[in-house]
């Protein structure tokens, strides 16, 4: 990860979860009230970045931040291994969930509590993915982009269609459905979403 790919996730991450920026007057407040899944956020980009930088100090910070992502994690009940997600990742709540090492998401995906993604197998999830409470997505499974998964689903086999609702155990297609953000009950996130793409624009060409 460059660094300004680094800067990006971290303010793609805070745009999705509509955030405001961190100005001196939040940080002291943050001090107070921490918002520790924005802390968790922080802090697995950063060992996303620091991974594999050569440097001694590089290799001491990575150490520093890994040992601050592991009691993050510990205390908000994530099981999150880091070079997974794309930029614009989004938990709402803390809780438990665990991602599998192997799997590859795209951008701006809502990755809700009590959720799996689970086995030793590589997976391939697309942008604007939205995870709903206690789904879980097994097996060496392909999702497209702009599917929405209902809750309390099994996804143990690829999906061939975009723009789809899934759900069920096994999942299948329920019906057409746009990006969840396009969609009346995430409308306030499409705002969010355009700033993002703005962003990816200037930083990233």
């Amino acid at each position: 990860m460059t660094n300004k790919e680094y800067k990006f996730c971290l303010e793609a991450d805070r745009l999705i979860a509509r955030r405001p920026p961190k100005t001196l007057k939040r940080k002291i407040k943050s001090f107070f009230t921490p918002d520790y899944i924005e802390d968790f956020m922080i802090v697995l980009r950063k060992v996303e970045y620091l991974d594999g930088k050569p440097g001694i100090l590089n290799k001491m910070a990575r150490i520093f931040a890994k040992n601050k992502f592991n009691r993050l994690s510990v205390k908000l009940g994530f099981s999150i291994a880091p070079h997974v997600f794309g930029p614009g990742l989004y938990i709402p709540h803390y809780g438990t969930i665990v991602v599998n090492g192997n799997a590859r998401v795209g951008a701006n995906c809502v990755l809700h509590t009590s959720t799996c993604i689970a086995g030793s197998e590589p997976k391939k999830l697309g942008d604007n993915l939205y995870i709903s409470t206690g789904s879980i997505i097994s097996g060496n499974t392909n999702i497209p982009n702009n599917v929405t998964i209902s809750a309390n689903s099994l996804v143990n086999k690829s999906v061939a269609e975009s723009d789809v609702l899934i759900g069920g155990t096994p999942a299948k297609v329920i019906k057409s459905r746009p990006a969840w953000y396009e969609c009346d009950d995430h409308e306030e996130f499409l705002t969010a979403i355009k700033e993002i793409d703005e962003l990816r624009k200037r930083m990233l060409g």
